[in-house]
């Protein structure tokens, strides 16, 4: 599979959306099987506020540091909703580190049905449970459209909460 950017929206702006016309429909050509189709990017939200990343901060407050092992998943976790309509099948997800920020990646779980469910995995690191190291950027895609997508921040081995600083992207891909 090969993916190129449309609309003379480079990657960087994909991964740190800071124009209007990147948060709104970049077309991303994917060639499958030697058919082009759109996927254009979908937004989530926070609790309906659009918003493209989930800031974990080890030195905010409890409830928003967003980072495992700080306090419970359920109290941390991150969850950005997709609108069924636009039928995201795809989403990718970079874990950008903060300047002199120790490692830190990020367990992500899909449509748990609830955020009690999603705290469980998230807390166990698994079932469904993906692991997106610091700096990289890994798509995950399913058969069936996410409507929900569960993030928390996972401090490296030696790292105190209070030194992890970074952003968890979430974009995702229309299939409709």
């Amino acid at each position: 599979m090969s993916v190129s950017i449309a609309t003379g929206v480079t990657a960087l702006d994909v991964l740190n959306p800071t124009t209007a016309a990147a948060e709104r429909e970049l077309a991303v050509l994917v060639a499958d099987s030697g058919v082009s189709l759109p996927r254009y990017q979908v937004i989530g939200t926070e609790g309906g506020t659009p918003r493209p990343f989930a800031l974990v901060d080890g030195g905010a407050s409890a409830g928003s540091k967003h980072l495992l092992g700080s306090a419970d998943a359920l109290v941390e976790q991150t969850r950005i909703d997709f609108d069924s309509a636009d039928s995201v099948k795809t989403i990718v997800v970079h874990v950008a580190l903060g300047q002199g920020s120790h490692a830190c990646g990020a367990y992500v779980t899909l449509n748990a049905g609830d955020d009690v469910t999603a705290a469980t995995r998230l807390n166990n690191g698994y079932p469904d449970v993906i692991y997106v190291p610091g700096g990289e950027t890994v798509e995950i895609s399913s058969d069936v459209a996410i409507t929900a997508a569960y993030v928390i921040g996972v401090g490296a081995v030696g790292a105190t909460a209070g030194s992890v600083d970074a952003r968890i992207y979430v974009e995702g891909r229309s299939h409709a």
